[in-house]
Order: structure tokens, then sequence, then C-alpha cells
């Protein structure tokens, strides 16, 4: 499972965020492919929860900062995610819910920032009066930077 510039959402810290969201994901499918031993998915495991709670936490702050009107159903998918990560771990001390596992990260993961993310980035962005725009020196890699408007200091 590997990042890819399709899921940044145009806000520096969130696409971050994501970023560390796909290592740890990553780490976790790493380790079901590999066979390793059930201490180290469950260690995986434990660190994507850990790295999603915070990340979670940002988005959700942001959202109410912004007065973003899907903050509620937003917030109901990430506590799903948590809900689901948790169900699996549990289930995994008893039986090989391996790739039920890597499904369920890879597809949530995947259709949440495209869809989800990309949504509540774009209300940010437009509330805050910040833009996505390809600066000409980034192109090349893809990086989609926010602009700063003159006279507003609320973009990074």
């Amino acid at each position: 499972m590997q990042w890819q510039d399709e899921y940044l959402v145009g806000i520096d810290e969130i696409d971050e965020q994501h970023k560390g969201l796909f290592k740890a994901a990553s780490h976790i499918i790493e380790a079901l492919q590999q066979r390793q031993k059930w201490f180290e998915v469950h260690s995986a495991m434990v660190k994507l929860l850990e790295t999603a709670r915070i990340h979670f936490a940002v988005e959700e702050s942001l959202m109410r900062l912004c007065g973003y009107p899907g903050l509620h159903k937003h917030k109901e998918e990430h506590q799903s995610f948590a809900d689901k990560l948790t169900g699996l771990q549990l289930e995994s001390l008893t039986e090989d819910v391996s790739f039920a596992m890597a499904a369920f990260i890879k597809r949530w993961l995947h259709e949440h920032i495209r869809t989800t993310d990309n949504a509540f980035a774009a209300f940010v962005l437009e509330v805050t009066g910040c833009s996505r725009q390809r600066d000409s020196r980034q192109r090349r890699k893809g990086r989609l930077l926010l602009s700063v408007p003159p006279n507003n200091n609320s973009c990074a």
C-alpha cells in the first residue's frame, strides 16, 4: 500500500498525516503478507490506531473551527473505522482475519480520503480563503501547495 499524490487534499498538515496513516497501514499489510508473528501484526495495528486517533482529532478540530457542516457524519466515519479495526484486532486473537483486515484498511483509507476528506478540505480552503494551486517549481512533483492570499495570514 503506497502513498500516491492523488490523495493530496491541499492542506499540508493533513496531507502529511495521511502519509503517516499510509505508512502505518503498510506496516500491517507487510506483516500480514510476510506471515509475521501475531505480536508484530498487533503492534502495527496499535500504531495505526494511535496515528489515526491523533489524525482524527486534528481533522475534527479543524472542522469545528471552520464550522464544517459535515462534521457529525465525518466524525462517525472516523469512529466506525476505529471500531472496525479494534474489532478485527480482537478477532485476530482467535482466527485468521488477515485478508479482511488488509482489504478493510486499504478500502477505507482510499475511499475516505478521496471522498470525505476531499470534501472537508475543499470547504476549509474555501472558508479560510486559501486555494489549491500548483506551484510551477513543484509541478513536476505533483505536490499541491496552499497559496496565501494577500492580507490573509491564516493559510500556511
